[in-house]
């Protein structure tokens, strides 16, 4: 239980968003200037076709508040959401997935406590227990109605089941998430394609880091330029976290993944060539941090050791501030 608690608490952190509307032009040919610098608006104008389209979003997201607040369980809601985003501006569908990822992220233990209880003989793990993730597909193989029931409506609701440790349990399925990118606005879309990533494969599990190292450099350069294009975003704080929880294991590895040899406590060769790949990005806060370790490695004699680590935990500390 602890451990997916920390589980829960890497993946599914979880903070208000507020979307911004866009900004509209007029042609300037629909704008006339006359002599008596009077402005004389063009009858083809969509003004009113515009007051109608606000009116029903604000119409839709009065119905989404009420029921979000009444709702028996948060199919309702993913119901709601897929019959009517279509219909309103960005600023309101972008609240309505902001709230469904808080709710989803919420309703985590919740779930798990449920799949705990309805599956006391281990069903899940005897259909596919040998696999990373519970498949979609299998879901008629289960035999307890309620069991099937619970699961179907999981994946309904955009969880995906991942087997930690001889169990499976839900996660929020960021991939899924985001196959509503095109309604909200690019800050949120852009946070719940970084989420997919580690939703499909998160970088680091049971000590060790379980995607290759080009693979977590990538995330790493990922992350920050969504920090450097959303700078004031509301997602900042959650995304500064992950930035640095991704920079520590890359630069310090982990106690299952050395980036040094056992014996003579050298860094391994593969792990310096990628930190000095990283460290040509040199227009990113990722390049010139990996440019001094680096430095700093070579002159200690390619030697990992303590007073090495120590760096690293200063540059990642110094990162963002």
């Amino acid at each position: 239980m602890k451990k997916y608690k920390i589980l829960i608490l890497i993946l599914g952190l979880s903070m208000i968003f507020f979307g911004c509307g866009k900004k509209t032009e007029k042609d300037p040919e629909d704008v006339v200037v006359e002599e008596d610098e009077t402005v004389v608006v063009d009858e083809e104008t969509p003004v009113e076709e515009t007051e109608d389209e606000n009116s029903a979003s604000r119409e839709l997201d009065k119905k989404f508040d009420e029921l979000y607040n009444t709702k028996e369980n948060t199919l309702e809601l993913v119901e709601f959401i897929d019959e009517n985003i279509s219909n309103v501006d960005e600023p309101t569908a972008t609240g309505w997935i902001n709230s469904l990822e808080t709710e989803l992220n919420r309703e985590l233990e919740i779930h798990m406590n449920e799949l705990f209880q309805r599956d006391p003989d281990m069903e899940l793990m005897n259909i596919e227990g040998t696999s990373r993730y519970f498949s979609e597909e299998k879901v008629d193989e289960i035999q307890n109605e309620e069991l099937k029931n619970l699961v179907k409506e999981l994946f309904a609701t955009h969880y995906k089941l991942i087997n930690v440790e001889g169990a499976f349990y839900p996660l929020v399925d960021y991939e899924s998430l985001a196959g509503y990118n095109e309604y909200i606005s690019q800050e949120l879309g852009k946070y719940l394609e970084i989420k997919a990533m580690d939703s499909e494969a998160y970088p680091f599990s049971d000590g060790g880091r379980v995607i290759s190292l080009e693979d977590l450099r990538n995330r790493i350069v990922e992350t920050e330029k969504y920090l450097t294009d959303y700078q004031d975003g509301l997602r900042r704080e959650e995304m500064v976290k992950e930035y640095r929880l991704k920079l520590r294991g890359y630069m310090e590895g982990l106690p299952n993944t050395p980036i040094s040899d056992f014996e003579d406590g050298k860094i391994i060769p593969e792990v310096l060539e990628d930190f000095k790949k990283a460290a040509q990005l040199e227009d990113t806060t990722t390049g010139k941090i990996l440019k001094n370790y680096v430095d700093d490695i070579e002159n200690n004699d390619f030697v990992i050791d303590e007073e090495i680590l120590r760096k690293a935990d200063d540059y990642v500390n110094e990162a963002f501030k």
